[in-house]
């Protein structure tokens, strides 16, 4: 099971993203972004 996503690179439309903060995912998370953002790439992955 996925815990945490701290640096997304070169997967979907997520070229160098680094996360700040707690980014320790909860077991009831929502994952939400514009239409084509990568949202099911990264579920998938």
């Amino acid at each position: 099971m996925i815990t945490k996503i701290e640096k997304l690179k070169n997967i979907g439309n997520f070229e160098d993203y680094t996360a700040s903060g707690d980014v320790t995912l909860k077991p009831f998370c929502i994952v939400y972004a514009e239409n084509g953002a990568g949202k099911t790439t990264i579920v998938y992955r």
